[in-house]
Protein backbone atom coordinates (compact mmCIF):
# COMPACT_ATOMS: atom_id res chain seq x y z
CA UNK A 1 0.00 0.00 0.00
CA UNK A 2 2.75 2.44 1.04
CA UNK A 3 4.25 2.53 -2.83
CA UNK A 4 0.89 4.21 -3.94
CA UNK A 5 0.25 6.06 -1.23
CA UNK A 6 4.06 7.35 -1.95
CA UNK A 7 3.43 8.10 -5.36
CA UNK A 8 0.23 10.29 -5.04
CA UNK A 9 1.92 12.22 -2.68
CA UNK A 10 5.26 12.39 -4.42
CA UNK A 11 3.44 12.88 -8.22
CA UNK A 12 2.52 16.12 -9.09
CA UNK A 13 0.42 15.23 -11.92
CA UNK A 14 -1.88 13.41 -9.23
CA UNK A 15 -4.80 16.32 -8.45
CA UNK A 16 -7.69 16.18 -6.58
CA UNK A 17 -10.61 18.11 -6.84
CA UNK A 18 -14.51 18.06 -7.44
CA UNK A 19 -17.00 18.58 -10.27
CA UNK A 20 -20.66 19.97 -10.03
CA UNK A 21 -23.15 18.16 -12.71
CA UNK A 22 -25.19 21.15 -13.67
CA UNK A 23 -27.76 18.79 -14.61
CA UNK A 24 -28.72 18.42 -10.79
CA UNK A 25 -26.24 19.96 -8.55
CA UNK A 26 -24.44 17.16 -7.57
CA UNK A 27 -21.16 17.36 -6.72
CA UNK A 28 -18.53 14.38 -7.26
CA UNK A 29 -15.12 13.68 -5.82
CA UNK A 30 -12.45 13.78 -9.15
CA UNK A 31 -8.81 12.20 -9.24
CA UNK A 32 -6.27 13.40 -12.24
CA UNK A 33 -4.03 10.82 -12.61
CA UNK A 34 -1.78 12.30 -15.40
CA UNK A 35 -3.77 12.69 -18.81
CA UNK A 36 -7.19 11.58 -17.39
CA UNK A 37 -9.83 13.24 -14.72
CA UNK A 38 -12.24 10.55 -12.93
CA UNK A 39 -15.06 11.12 -10.81
CA UNK A 40 -14.06 9.13 -8.00
CA UNK A 41 -17.61 8.61 -7.11
CA UNK A 42 -20.53 6.52 -9.12
CA UNK A 43 -22.80 8.27 -11.11
CA UNK A 44 -25.99 9.33 -9.13
CA UNK A 45 -28.16 11.58 -11.80
CA UNK A 46 -31.73 10.18 -11.98
CA UNK A 47 -32.87 9.41 -15.67
CA UNK A 48 -35.56 6.64 -17.39
CA UNK A 49 -33.80 3.59 -17.31
CA UNK A 50 -31.80 3.72 -13.81
CA UNK A 51 -32.88 2.72 -10.38
CA UNK A 52 -31.15 3.05 -6.96
CA UNK A 53 -30.68 0.24 -3.85
CA UNK A 54 -28.02 2.01 -2.03
CA UNK A 55 -27.79 5.44 -3.47
CA UNK A 56 -25.80 7.65 -2.85
CA UNK A 57 -23.87 4.78 -0.93
CA UNK A 58 -23.36 3.01 -4.29
CA UNK A 59 -24.61 4.97 -6.98
CA UNK A 60 -27.29 4.40 -9.83
CA UNK A 61 -27.61 1.25 -11.43
CA UNK A 62 -28.36 2.15 -15.60
CA UNK A 63 -29.17 -0.22 -18.18
CA UNK A 64 -26.98 0.36 -21.22
CA UNK A 65 -29.43 1.47 -23.51
CA UNK A 66 -29.06 5.10 -21.51
CA UNK A 67 -25.53 4.85 -21.62
CA UNK A 68 -24.56 6.70 -24.74
CA UNK A 69 -26.62 10.21 -23.39
CA UNK A 70 -26.09 9.57 -19.65
CA UNK A 71 -22.20 11.90 -19.17
CA UNK A 72 -22.34 15.24 -18.36
CA UNK A 73 -21.14 17.87 -20.73
CA UNK A 74 -17.32 17.52 -20.91
CA UNK A 75 -17.47 14.26 -19.20
CA UNK A 76 -17.61 10.52 -21.11
CA UNK A 77 -18.26 7.05 -20.55
CA UNK A 78 -14.61 5.70 -20.16
CA UNK A 79 -13.36 3.84 -22.84
CA UNK A 80 -11.53 0.27 -22.86
CA UNK A 81 -8.34 2.04 -23.52
CA UNK A 82 -8.87 4.42 -20.84
CA UNK A 83 -9.80 1.56 -17.90
CA UNK A 84 -6.24 -0.07 -19.22
CA UNK A 85 -4.18 3.46 -19.12
CA UNK A 86 -5.93 4.05 -15.51
CA UNK A 87 -4.93 0.43 -14.21
CA UNK A 88 -1.33 0.59 -15.98
CA UNK A 89 -0.99 3.66 -14.13
CA UNK A 90 -1.72 2.08 -10.73
CA UNK A 91 0.20 -1.15 -11.63
CA UNK A 92 3.19 1.23 -11.61
CA UNK A 93 3.43 1.77 -8.10
CA UNK A 94 1.15 -1.14 -6.84
CA UNK A 95 2.53 -3.81 -8.94
CA UNK A 96 -0.01 -6.42 -9.78
CA UNK A 97 -2.00 -7.34 -6.77
CA UNK A 98 -4.36 -3.62 -7.48
CA UNK A 99 -7.56 -4.61 -6.17
CA UNK A 100 -6.89 -3.43 -2.57
CA UNK A 101 -5.86 -0.01 -3.79
CA UNK A 102 -8.64 0.51 -5.41
CA UNK A 103 -12.05 -0.73 -2.69
CA UNK A 104 -13.31 2.45 -0.12
CA UNK A 105 -11.55 1.60 3.14
CA UNK A 106 -15.38 0.50 4.96
CA UNK A 107 -14.83 -2.50 3.12
CA UNK A 108 -12.57 -5.60 5.23
CA UNK A 109 -9.49 -5.79 4.59
CA UNK A 110 -9.42 -3.12 2.15
CA UNK A 111 -7.66 0.32 1.62
CA UNK A 112 -8.88 2.92 -1.64
CA UNK A 113 -5.28 4.44 -1.54
CA UNK A 114 -6.44 5.75 -4.84
CA UNK A 115 -9.19 7.35 -3.87
CA UNK A 116 -11.06 6.09 -6.47
CA UNK A 117 -13.47 4.91 -4.34
CA UNK A 118 -14.65 1.74 -6.26
CA UNK A 119 -17.44 -0.47 -4.78
CA UNK A 120 -17.96 -3.91 -5.39
CA UNK A 121 -21.17 -4.71 -7.44
CA UNK A 122 -22.53 -7.18 -9.82
CA UNK A 123 -25.01 -4.36 -11.57
CA UNK A 124 -24.36 -1.84 -14.01
CA UNK A 125 -22.76 1.60 -12.21
CA UNK A 126 -20.93 4.73 -13.74
CA UNK A 127 -17.86 6.15 -13.87
CA UNK A 128 -17.33 9.17 -16.12
CA UNK A 129 -13.85 10.54 -17.38
CA UNK A 130 -13.35 13.89 -18.04
CA UNK A 131 -12.74 14.73 -22.28
CA UNK A 132 -9.58 16.16 -22.83
CA UNK A 133 -8.22 17.18 -26.10
CA UNK A 134 -4.56 16.00 -26.81
CA UNK A 135 -3.06 19.59 -27.95
CA UNK A 136 0.62 19.88 -28.30
CA UNK A 137 1.91 23.32 -26.84
CA UNK A 138 5.13 23.68 -28.94
CA UNK A 139 7.98 24.60 -26.31
CA UNK A 140 11.56 25.30 -26.08
CA UNK A 141 13.13 24.52 -22.87
CA UNK A 142 14.49 27.42 -21.09
CA UNK A 143 17.76 26.71 -19.06
CA UNK A 144 18.94 29.08 -16.48
CA UNK A 145 22.35 29.89 -15.77
CA UNK A 146 23.78 28.81 -12.42
CA UNK A 147 23.54 31.63 -10.96
CA UNK A 148 19.73 31.00 -11.42
CA UNK A 149 19.62 27.77 -10.17
CA UNK A 150 21.92 28.30 -7.25
CA UNK A 151 19.75 30.98 -6.28
CA UNK A 152 16.88 28.26 -6.77
CA UNK A 153 18.35 25.93 -4.45
CA UNK A 154 19.19 28.54 -1.68
CA UNK A 155 15.14 29.82 -1.64
CA UNK A 156 14.22 25.73 -1.75
CA UNK A 157 16.72 25.56 1.43
CA UNK A 158 15.08 28.41 3.22
CA UNK A 159 11.68 27.44 2.59
CA UNK A 160 12.37 23.68 3.75
CA UNK A 161 13.78 25.24 7.44
CA UNK A 162 10.87 27.81 7.41
CA UNK A 163 8.44 24.53 7.23
CA UNK A 164 10.24 22.31 9.79
CA UNK A 165 10.04 25.38 12.32
CA UNK A 166 6.00 25.21 11.39
CA UNK A 167 5.79 21.47 11.77
CA UNK A 168 7.72 21.93 14.41
CA UNK A 169 5.55 24.50 16.26
CA UNK A 170 2.39 22.71 14.96
CA UNK A 171 3.33 19.61 17.09
CA UNK A 172 4.22 21.56 19.96
CA UNK A 173 0.47 23.63 19.88
CA UNK A 174 -0.77 20.16 19.26
CA UNK A 175 0.67 18.43 22.28
CA UNK A 176 0.07 21.64 24.21
CA UNK A 177 -3.67 21.36 23.23
CA UNK A 178 -4.03 16.96 24.32
CA UNK A 179 -1.93 18.34 27.60
CA UNK A 180 -4.49 20.89 28.36
CA UNK A 181 -7.54 18.71 27.41
CA UNK A 182 -5.80 15.86 29.71
CA UNK A 183 -5.41 17.71 32.69
CA UNK A 184 -9.14 19.28 32.77
CA UNK A 185 -10.65 16.45 32.36
CA UNK A 186 -8.74 14.90 34.79
CA UNK A 187 -10.13 17.91 37.33
CA UNK A 188 -13.59 17.26 35.72
CA UNK A 189 -13.30 13.71 36.78
CA UNK A 190 -12.11 15.02 40.53
CA UNK A 191 -14.92 17.64 41.08
CA UNK A 192 -17.50 14.63 40.39
CA UNK A 193 -15.78 12.80 42.86
CA UNK A 194 -15.98 15.48 45.63
CA UNK A 195 -19.56 16.57 45.02
CA UNK A 196 -20.35 12.98 45.17
CA UNK A 197 -18.54 12.51 48.69
CA UNK A 198 -19.43 15.70 50.03
CA UNK A 199 -22.91 15.40 49.59
CA UNK A 200 -23.10 12.05 50.92
CA UNK A 201 -20.95 13.37 54.35
CA UNK A 202 -22.22 16.66 55.16
CA UNK A 203 -24.88 18.89 53.70
CA UNK A 204 -23.08 21.72 54.97
CA UNK A 205 -19.50 20.80 53.64
CA UNK A 206 -21.46 20.02 50.59
CA UNK A 207 -22.45 24.02 50.75
CA UNK A 208 -19.04 24.76 50.40
CA UNK A 209 -17.52 22.55 48.02
CA UNK A 210 -20.34 23.78 45.81
CA UNK A 211 -18.50 27.46 46.08
CA UNK A 212 -15.49 25.08 45.09
CA UNK A 213 -17.37 24.01 42.18
CA UNK A 214 -18.06 26.94 40.54
CA UNK A 215 -14.57 27.36 40.68
CA UNK A 216 -13.94 24.27 38.78
CA UNK A 217 -16.56 25.09 36.48
CA UNK A 218 -15.12 28.89 35.20
CA UNK A 219 -11.66 26.85 35.08
CA UNK A 220 -13.24 24.35 33.06
CA UNK A 221 -14.72 27.92 30.71
CA UNK A 222 -11.24 28.57 30.68
CA UNK A 223 -9.89 25.36 29.00
CA UNK A 224 -12.35 25.34 26.65
CA UNK A 225 -11.44 29.06 25.71
CA UNK A 226 -7.67 27.63 25.70
CA UNK A 227 -8.46 24.81 23.64
CA UNK A 228 -10.14 26.86 21.10
CA UNK A 229 -7.31 28.80 20.78
CA UNK A 230 -4.87 25.73 20.46
CA UNK A 231 -6.66 24.49 17.93
CA UNK A 232 -7.16 27.44 16.07
CA UNK A 233 -3.64 27.84 16.05
CA UNK A 234 -2.81 24.02 15.09
CA UNK A 235 -5.15 25.22 11.82
CA UNK A 236 -2.88 27.75 11.29
CA UNK A 237 -0.08 25.88 11.07
CA UNK A 238 -1.27 23.27 9.31
CA UNK A 239 -2.02 26.11 6.77
CA UNK A 240 1.37 27.61 6.61
CA UNK A 241 2.93 23.99 6.29
CA UNK A 242 0.94 23.68 3.62
CA UNK A 243 2.08 26.58 1.71
CA UNK A 244 5.18 26.03 2.00
CA UNK A 245 5.02 22.71 0.87
CA UNK A 246 3.52 23.67 -2.57
CA UNK A 247 6.08 26.73 -2.73
CA UNK A 248 8.72 23.98 -2.01
CA UNK A 249 7.48 22.08 -5.02
CA UNK A 250 7.57 24.82 -7.29
CA UNK A 251 11.08 25.83 -6.49
CA UNK A 252 12.50 22.22 -6.41
CA UNK A 253 15.14 21.55 -9.56
CA UNK A 254 13.53 19.83 -12.22
CA UNK A 255 9.68 19.75 -10.96
CA UNK A 256 7.10 20.95 -12.92
CA UNK A 257 3.51 22.04 -12.21
CA UNK A 258 0.86 20.54 -14.66
CA UNK A 259 -1.49 23.22 -16.22
CA UNK A 260 -4.55 22.65 -18.22
CA UNK A 261 -3.75 22.56 -22.37
CA UNK A 262 -5.01 24.94 -24.41
CA UNK A 263 -7.76 24.46 -26.94
CA UNK A 264 -6.46 23.96 -30.69
CA UNK A 265 -7.02 27.55 -31.61
CA UNK A 266 -5.49 29.09 -28.65
CA UNK A 267 -1.80 27.21 -29.23
CA UNK A 268 0.19 30.18 -30.26
CA UNK A 269 4.49 29.67 -31.57
CA UNK A 270 6.25 32.29 -31.14
CA UNK A 271 7.82 33.35 -34.05
CA UNK A 272 11.54 32.31 -34.24
CA UNK A 273 14.08 34.37 -36.93
CA UNK A 274 15.27 30.67 -38.12
CA UNK A 275 11.35 29.67 -38.73
CA UNK A 276 10.29 28.57 -42.64
CA UNK A 277 6.98 30.00 -44.10
CA UNK A 278 5.70 27.43 -46.87
CA UNK A 279 4.45 30.15 -49.50
CA UNK A 280 2.06 27.18 -51.05
CA UNK A 281 -0.25 27.73 -48.28
CA UNK A 282 1.53 30.06 -45.36
CA UNK A 283 2.30 27.25 -42.91
CA UNK A 284 4.78 28.54 -40.61
CA UNK A 285 7.73 25.36 -39.13
CA UNK A 286 9.89 25.87 -36.68
CA UNK A 287 13.28 24.20 -38.07
CA UNK A 288 16.56 22.81 -36.34
CA UNK A 289 20.23 22.53 -37.59
CA UNK A 290 21.52 18.87 -37.05
CA UNK A 291 25.36 17.20 -38.03
CA UNK A 292 25.63 20.22 -40.61
CA UNK A 293 21.90 19.52 -42.37
CA UNK A 294 18.40 21.92 -41.42
CA UNK A 295 15.41 19.59 -40.77
CA UNK A 296 11.58 20.93 -40.01
CA UNK A 297 11.16 20.34 -36.60
CA UNK A 298 7.31 19.48 -37.11
CA UNK A 299 5.68 17.34 -39.24
CA UNK A 300 4.52 18.30 -42.67
CA UNK A 301 0.68 19.76 -42.82
CA UNK A 302 0.68 20.69 -46.72
CA UNK A 303 -2.69 19.21 -48.05
CA UNK A 304 -3.35 21.59 -50.94
CA UNK A 305 -3.65 19.54 -54.60
CA UNK A 306 -3.65 16.11 -52.95
CA UNK A 307 -7.00 13.92 -52.72
CA UNK A 308 -8.06 12.12 -49.52
CA UNK A 309 -6.39 8.86 -51.41
CA UNK A 310 -3.17 10.50 -51.10
CA UNK A 311 -3.29 12.18 -47.37
CA UNK A 312 -5.50 12.62 -44.43
CA UNK A 313 -5.18 13.45 -40.88
CA UNK A 314 -4.57 11.34 -38.14
CA UNK A 315 -7.51 9.27 -36.75
CA UNK A 316 -9.51 11.36 -39.44
CA UNK A 317 -9.07 14.47 -37.20
CA UNK A 318 -8.65 17.38 -38.74
CA UNK A 319 -7.90 19.42 -35.48
CA UNK A 320 -4.71 16.65 -35.19
CA UNK A 321 -3.07 18.66 -38.36
CA UNK A 322 -1.63 21.59 -36.17
CA UNK A 323 -0.12 18.75 -33.52
CA UNK A 324 0.68 15.99 -35.59
CA UNK A 325 1.17 17.04 -38.82
CA UNK A 326 -0.77 14.71 -41.48
CA UNK A 327 -0.15 11.45 -43.03
CA UNK A 328 1.24 10.65 -46.55
CA UNK A 329 1.07 7.95 -48.73
CA UNK A 330 4.85 7.19 -51.02
CA UNK A 331 3.68 8.50 -53.90
CA UNK A 332 2.36 11.61 -52.35
CA UNK A 333 5.00 12.40 -50.09
CA UNK A 334 7.20 12.36 -52.68
CA UNK A 335 5.70 15.90 -53.83
CA UNK A 336 4.77 17.01 -50.17
CA UNK A 337 7.80 19.14 -49.54
CA UNK A 338 8.08 22.55 -50.64
CA UNK A 339 10.50 24.23 -52.98
CA UNK A 340 13.89 23.86 -51.27
CA UNK A 341 13.48 21.51 -49.64
CA UNK A 342 13.46 17.18 -50.27
CA UNK A 343 12.19 13.79 -48.35
CA UNK A 344 15.36 12.75 -46.35
CA UNK A 345 17.03 9.60 -47.66
CA UNK A 346 18.41 6.68 -46.72
CA UNK A 347 21.61 8.21 -46.27
CA UNK A 348 20.48 11.08 -44.26
CA UNK A 349 18.09 9.39 -41.84
CA UNK A 350 21.19 6.77 -41.48
CA UNK A 351 23.40 9.78 -40.60
CA UNK A 352 20.98 11.35 -38.19
CA UNK A 353 20.79 7.78 -36.32
CA UNK A 354 25.02 7.77 -36.13
CA UNK A 355 25.03 11.31 -34.91
CA UNK A 356 22.28 10.27 -32.18
CA UNK A 357 24.04 7.61 -31.16
CA UNK A 358 27.92 8.86 -30.82
CA UNK A 359 26.72 11.95 -28.93
CA UNK A 360 23.69 9.93 -26.48
CA UNK A 361 24.59 6.45 -27.05
CA UNK A 362 22.18 3.85 -29.02
CA UNK A 363 19.49 4.02 -26.65
CA UNK A 364 18.90 7.35 -27.81
CA UNK A 365 15.15 8.16 -28.11
CA UNK A 366 14.22 9.54 -25.08
CA UNK A 367 16.46 12.50 -26.52
CA UNK A 368 14.43 12.81 -29.88
CA UNK A 369 11.03 12.98 -28.90
CA UNK A 370 9.09 15.80 -27.15
CA UNK A 371 7.81 14.58 -23.94
CA UNK A 372 4.22 14.88 -24.22
CA UNK A 373 1.75 13.09 -25.82
CA UNK A 374 3.44 9.71 -26.15
CA UNK A 375 1.34 6.94 -24.01
CA UNK A 376 2.91 3.66 -21.99
CA UNK A 377 4.65 3.44 -19.27
CA UNK A 378 8.33 4.88 -20.33
CA UNK A 379 6.91 8.40 -21.09
CA UNK A 380 7.73 9.39 -17.68
CA UNK A 381 11.53 8.32 -18.75
CA UNK A 382 11.64 11.18 -22.06
CA UNK A 383 14.39 13.88 -21.33
CA UNK A 384 12.67 16.16 -23.49
CA UNK A 385 13.20 16.67 -27.01
CA UNK A 386 17.20 17.57 -26.21
CA UNK A 387 17.88 18.01 -30.31
CA UNK A 388 14.83 20.34 -30.81
CA UNK A 389 13.68 17.61 -33.30
CA UNK A 390 10.13 17.30 -31.38
CA UNK A 391 9.36 13.96 -32.79
CA UNK A 392 5.65 12.89 -31.58
CA UNK A 393 3.70 9.67 -31.57
CA UNK A 394 1.28 10.40 -35.30
CA UNK A 395 0.95 6.79 -35.95
CA UNK A 396 0.14 5.68 -39.39
CA UNK A 397 -2.50 4.18 -40.72
CA UNK A 398 -4.32 3.21 -44.38
CA UNK A 399 -5.03 6.54 -45.97
CA UNK A 400 -7.75 4.79 -48.58
CA UNK A 401 -9.82 3.90 -45.70
CA UNK A 402 -9.49 7.63 -44.47
CA UNK A 403 -6.58 6.98 -41.80
CA UNK A 404 -8.95 4.68 -39.59
CA UNK A 405 -7.76 1.55 -40.17
CA UNK A 406 -4.72 2.01 -37.95
CA UNK A 407 -5.45 5.00 -36.16
CA UNK A 408 -5.34 3.12 -32.41
CA UNK A 409 -1.23 3.71 -32.87
CA UNK A 410 -1.78 7.28 -32.43
CA UNK A 411 0.33 8.14 -29.30
CA UNK A 412 2.11 5.07 -29.51
CA UNK A 413 4.95 4.99 -32.32
CA UNK A 414 5.82 7.80 -34.74
CA UNK A 415 6.92 6.57 -38.77
CA UNK A 416 8.71 8.83 -41.44
CA UNK A 417 8.96 8.15 -45.29
CA UNK A 418 12.70 8.23 -47.15
CA UNK A 419 12.88 8.69 -50.73
CA UNK A 420 13.41 5.52 -51.43
CA UNK A 421 10.17 3.42 -52.17
CA UNK A 422 8.51 1.12 -49.40
CA UNK A 423 11.30 2.14 -47.04
CA UNK A 424 10.34 3.95 -43.97
CA UNK A 425 12.46 5.05 -40.40
CA UNK A 426 10.17 4.22 -37.07
CA UNK A 427 10.17 5.13 -33.53
CA UNK A 428 7.83 3.27 -30.85
CA UNK A 429 7.40 2.72 -27.41
CA UNK A 430 9.11 -0.71 -27.89
CA UNK A 431 11.60 0.84 -30.26
CA UNK A 432 14.82 3.25 -28.40
CA UNK A 433 16.13 4.53 -31.62
CA UNK A 434 14.97 5.05 -35.49
CA UNK A 435 14.64 1.71 -36.91
CA UNK A 436 14.30 1.38 -40.89
CA UNK A 437 10.94 -0.95 -41.50
CA UNK A 438 9.93 -1.94 -45.24
CA UNK A 439 6.34 -2.08 -45.67
CA UNK A 440 3.70 -1.06 -48.06
CA UNK A 441 3.80 2.38 -49.77
CA UNK A 442 0.17 3.13 -49.42
CA UNK A 443 0.10 3.20 -46.00
CA UNK A 444 0.42 6.49 -44.37
CA UNK A 445 3.39 8.10 -42.44
CA UNK A 446 4.59 11.24 -41.57
CA UNK A 447 7.07 13.62 -43.31
CA UNK A 448 9.83 15.29 -42.27
CA UNK A 449 11.75 17.25 -45.32
CA UNK A 450 15.47 18.47 -44.99
CA UNK A 451 16.43 21.77 -47.10
CA UNK A 452 18.77 21.87 -49.89
CA UNK A 453 22.01 22.18 -49.37
CA UNK A 454 23.82 25.37 -51.41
Amino acid sequence: MNSWKNYLDNNAKVIFGCFEDPADGKRYKTITIGNQTWMAENYTKEVDGSYTILDPVIGRLYSPSVMDALAPEGWHIPTQGEWEELVAAIREAQGDDIAEALHPPFLKNYVDETDLDFKPNELFVVRCVKDAQAVYVEHREVVQDNAEQEQLRSDNNELRQALQQKEAQLADATNKAELYKKRFDELQEKKNAEITRYREDNATLYEKYKSETQKLTDLLNVKDQIISKLNNDVNIYRSLCETLKKQILKLAPGHSVPVPEPKQEEVIVPPSPDDFVDERDNQRYRTVRINGKVWLAQNLRFKDGLSEKESCSPENNAEYDKTFGRLYTWSAAQKACPAGWHLPTVQEWNELHEYMSKKYGNQYKKQLVAPILWRGEERADFDGDKEGLSFLPAGYALVDKGCLEGKEQVGFSSRFWTSQETNSRMLGIEQNRLSGVTTSNDWGFSVRCVKNED
